[in-house]
C-alpha cells in the first residue's frame, strides 16, 4: 500500500471499521437434508457445489442473506457478497458488518484489494488462515463516506462486466461440451451439417458405441497407434528448471491442445531425447493420479516449437494419420464415453493407475478423413470463440486492478456526486 494518502483520507485499522462474526461450529451430526443450507469454504469457492443443511433453531448472528459480505479466513482467503438466499454461515467464515461511515461495498473492494498483504499475514502449515487479532488491526485508509460509494460504484460496474463475461464463456464451454457430443456420434455430412439420426435413421448403424454413422468404420486404440504405446522417462527432480521442454501430468489439464511454453524444462541427456521426442500430434494420456477422475486423461500436442521430452507418469499415442487425423482421436478420447471406457479399467491402491494394455482395447470411431477434418475444424472454431471471451476477461480484469490500485489508494480522487 501507499504511504501517502490524501489528507482528508482517516487513517483507521479493519477492526475499527468493521464486525467480524464467526460463523457457527457445527459438527456432522448435526447435517441434515433439509432446512437452511450451511455456507462452508466448498460453497464459497464453487456456486455449484451441493451443500449439507440445518433445520434446527439457531442465533440469528449465524444467518445470511443476499447483500450480507462474507469474508472466508482461512485455507481458501476471499471476500464476496452473497447472493445465493437464505443460509447458515459455518465457521472459518466472517459476516462483515460494516460500523458507522463505511459502507459495505467499499469494504467488499478494500478486503479484496488488501487480501495479498492479509495474506503475507496467515499463520498455519496444513491450513492457512488470518488470525483474528491481525485482521482487526491491519492498517487501513477509508475516504468519506460519498467518495467510497462512488469508488464501490466504479467497481461494482467492473465486477459486473467480468460476471457477464464469466458467464458468456461458461454457457460457450456448455455449447461446445453439447457440440463436441453431437459430432462425435452424428458426424457432419457433405454440406457441413450434422446428420440427423430422427430424420435420417438409415444413415445409421448399431455398434459397440451405439448408434453411429452408416460409414464409420470402427478400429481400436492400439491399431491406429504408430509404434505402439509407450511411457515417458524417469525424471529426476534435480534436473527440472533447465534443457528440454517437459511434458508433465498436470500440462495434461490444459485447454485442448498442450502450449509447451507453458512447461517446465529438465536436463535430459541426447539419448533420452532421441527415444522420447515430443512430435506435433503427439497424444499423452495420464497413467497415474490421486483419484479416478484424473485417469487416463488425453491431450495433444499440435506444435512443436522447440525440442521436447515427455515424463513417465504420462503414456503416448502417435496416431497414424493415413486413418485417424490426431486431432480428431485427441477429441475422441477426451469424451464422456471414453472417460467411462477408462474408469472402469482403472486401478486403485495408493493412487489410481491405468495400463498400456487397458489403454490399447479402446475403440475409435473412423470417419473419412475429410469429415474428420470438417468436425476438428467445427471445434476449432468454438475454442477459438471461448479463448476471444477468456482474453477479454484477462484484460477486464487487469482494468478492475489497475482501477483498484487507483482509487483505493487515493492516487485518482473521483467526485462523489452522481
Amino acid at each position: 500500500m501507499l504511504n501517502n494518502y490524501p489528507e482528508d483520507w482517516q487513517k483507521t485499522t479493519l477492526g475499527d471499521v468493521a464486525f467480524y462474526i464467526n460463523g457457527y461450529a457445527f459438527k456432522p451430526e448435526d447435517w441434515k437434508e433439509v432446512g437452511l443450507p450451511i455456507v462452508r469454504i466448498q460453497q464459497i469457492n464453487d456456486p455449484e457445489v451441493s451443500c449439507d443443511y440445518f433445520d434446527g433453531p439457531i442465533p440469528e448472528q449465524y444467518l445470511i442473506d443476499d447483500g450480507d459480505l462474507l469474508f472466508s479466513w482461512s485455507a481458501t482467503l476471499t471476500t464476496l457478497i452473497w447472493n445465493r438466499g437464505p443460509a447458515i454461515l459455518n465457521q472459518h467464515i466472517y459476516k462483515v458488518v460494516p460500523k458507522e461511515n463505511t459502507d459495505l461495498h467499499f469494504l467488499h473492494h478494500l478486503l479484496d484489494y488488501l487480501m495479498n498483504e492479509l495474506a503475507g499475514q496467515t499463520h498455519g502449515t496444513t491450513m492457512k488462515h488470518i488470525t483474528r487479532s491481525d485482521l482487526l488491526l491491519f492498517p487501513s485508509y477509508h475516504p468519506p463516506l460519498p467518495e467510497q460509494r462512488r469508488i464501490a460504484e466504479i467497481l461494482d460496474a467492473a465486477d459486473d462486466a467480468i460476471r457477464q463475461t464469466e458467464r458468456v464463456i461458461a454457457k460457450l464451454r456448455q455449447v461446445k461440451a453439447g457440440l463436441l457430443h453431437d459430432l462425435l456420434t452424428r458426424g457432419l455430412d457433405a454440406q457441413g451439417r450434422l446428420r440427423d439420426p430422427d430424420a435420417h435413421p438409415e444413415q445409421f448403424k448399431d455398434s459397440p458405441l451405439g448408434r453411429i454413422p452408416g460409414k464409420w468404420e470402427i478400429t481400436t486404440l492400439l491399431d491406429v497407434a504408430v509404434g505402439g504405446i509407450s511411457n515417458g522417462f524417469f525424471k529426476k527432480p534435480s534436473l527440472v528448471g533447465s534443457g528440454y521442454r517437459l511434458v508433465n501430468v498436470l500440462d495434461l489439464y490444459q485447454e485442448f491442445g498442450i502450449d509447451l511454453e507453458l512447461v517446465e524444462r529438465v536436463e535430459a541427456s541426447e539419448q533420452d531425447w532421441l527415444r522420447y521426442a515430443v512430435k506435433p500430434g503427439d497424444c499423452f494420456f495420464t497413467r497415474s493420479s490421486l483419484n479416478l477422475a484424473g485417469i487416463a486423461h488425453c491431450n495433444i500436442v499440435r506444435d512443436v516449437p522447440e525440442p521436447a521430452v515427455f515424463e513417465c507418469h504420462v503414456m503416448r499415442v502417435y496416431p497414424n494419420r493415413n486413418k485417424v487425423v490426431p486431432e480428431f482421436f485427441a477429441h475422441w478420447c477426451r469424451s464422456s464415453w471414453v472417460r467411462s471406457f477408462f474408469m472402469e479399467r482403472a486401478r486403485q491402491v495408493t493412487m489410481t493407475t491405468i495400463a498400456q494394455s487397458d489403454l490399447a482395447p479402446l475403440p475409435v470411431p473412423l470417419p473419412t478423413i475429410l469429415e474428420q477434418q470438417h468436425i476438428i475444424e467445427t471445434l476449432d472454431a468454438a475454442d477459438a470463440r471461448i479463448r476471444a471471451e477468456e482474453a477479454t476477461l484477462a484484460k477486464l480484469r487487469q482494468v478492475k486492478h489497475g482501477l483498484m490500485d487507483n482509487l483505493l489508494t487515493g492516487r485518482v480522487r473521483v467526485k462523489s456526486e452522481i
